[in-house]
């Protein structure tokens, strides 16, 4: 699982920033094969990658998990509030 997780990390520092990259994210973590069930194991390993990344001085490595997990937290938070977004992924049904 940490793989899949560490790959999901990997793909995104690829991507250019982009602002409010959430479509982009759950791109990402459909690409990897993250299913729902796995998304709270994600978070919990997305909050220890960057806790060492800071421990390290590696700043750069923070601010993209960190996103990341802003990324995360949204699909969290779309699916208990029923958000209303302009795209459709196995994360978040509601189009807008």
């Amino acid at each position: 699982m940490n793989d899949r997780f560490q790959a999901v990390i990997e793909k995104h520092n690829e991507q250019p920033f982009v602002f409010g990259d959430d479509e982009m994210i759950q791109n990402i973590l459909e690409d990897v094969g993250i299913s729902i069930e796995e998304l709270p194991d994600l978070a919990t390993y997305l909050d220890q990658e960057y806790k060492i990344a800071i421990r390290e001085n590696r700043r750069d490595a923070a601010d993209k998990i960190e996103r990341l997990q802003y990324g995360v937290n949204f699909i969290f938070e779309a699916r208990r509030e029923g958000y209303k977004v302009s795209y459709k992924t196995k994360y978040i049904e509601q189009i807008s």
